[in-house]
């Protein structure tokens, strides 16, 4: 049980620090004077998932697998 509430406070903070992340690239944006028209994004607003530039998408780690740490 104390590995997976361990897994659980770690991904709370994962995604903590992405939101984190997040609201930080939008401000700097808005404080440089930045907007978010589709028309402003790169590949003529088309959303880059769709469009044939687009990087593939990086998966999902499977935390099934992934081994719990030693409790020492």
């Amino acid at each position: 049980m104390t590995a997976q509430s361990a897994a659980l406070a770690n991904d709370r903070t994962a995604v903590d620090l992405l939101t984190r992340r997040m609201i930080a690239s939008v401000s700097l944006v808005k404080a440089l004077g930045g907007g978010w028209r589709a028309s402003d994004l790169p590949y003529g607003g088309v959303p880059m998932a769709q469009s044939a530039a687009a990087p593939p998408a990086r998966p999902v780690p499977d935390r099934s697998t992934v081994a719990a740490p030693a409790n020492p």
